[in-house]
């Protein structure tokens, strides 16, 4: 169970840092500020998020190579998956926030895309599974 648990960890902060290295090349594809200063548009949201679910069912499928593949192993993967997100985003937007002030934070999560992108990270493990049995 510990070891279980580890692996999926370890997973999870890959992907995290994955999907964040991915965001990145996106943005300078699409010609982006970096600088947070300016809107995500649409189309960046659009793109990240089809990445994103294609990263997470590569992690996920990498995954349940050694594990067992059940639809409640697929849902504690993909809520581990978020609980990791939440605590390395809050390691970074916490100093962030201090140093730069609140409001590109606030513009970021208050857009609705970035929740339709968190809640297909969550259920892609699960679907994955669905599709496979």
């Amino acid at each position: 169970m510990k070891k279980l648990m580890k692996r999926k960890l370890l997973f999870a902060v890959g992907l995290y840092f994955a999907s964040f290295a991915i965001g990145i090349v996106v943005a300078l594809i699409l010609g982006i500020d970096m600088s947070g200063q300016s809107d995500i548009t649409t189309e960046h949201w659009i793109w990240s998020i089809v990445l994103s679910v294609l990263v997470t069912a590569f992690f996920s499928e990498k995954y349940f190579s050694k594990a067992k593949r059940t639809i409640e192993e697929a849902w504690h993967l993909g809520l581990t998956y978020l609980g990791v997100g939440v605590v390395i985003d809050s390691l970074f937007m916490i100093p962030y926030a201090i140093v730069n002030g609140t409001s590109a934070l606030i513009k970021y999560y208050s857009e609705p895309l970035f929740y339709v992108s968190v809640v297909l990270i969550v259920l892609t493990p699960v679907v994955l599974v669905r599709l496979k049995k």
